[in-house]
């Protein structure tokens, strides 16, 4: 990915959200899900990171200036709350 300039671009926010009771997406069987694939999702997220492969977020919805903030911060959050940049 690094020697062809190709960006990372995780899905951390819905597996973050997958392993949350009451998140959008919930349920049992969901939340199982979102434990079981968060840990592989970090190991794939540190080994990128150590590679120097680019890393990107995205979303795909209508964020304004006003919303950003609100998004972003719980969402950066993310990444230290599980060492992923450690």
């Amino acid at each position: 990915m690094k020697e062809r300039g190709t960006f990372l671009v995780p899905t951390f926010i819905t597996l973050e959200d997958l392993t949350q009771p009451g998140g959008d997406y919930t349920g049992p069987v969901l939340e199982l899900r979102g434990k079981f694939i968060m840990p592989q999702a970090e190991k794939v997220f540190k080994k990128a990171l150590a590679l120097g492969v680019k890393i990107a977020t995205g979303a795909d919805n209508s964020y304004t200036a006003t919303t950003l903030p609100w998004f972003v911060s719980p969402r950066t959050n993310i990444f230290n709350q599980t060492n992923m940049l450690n």
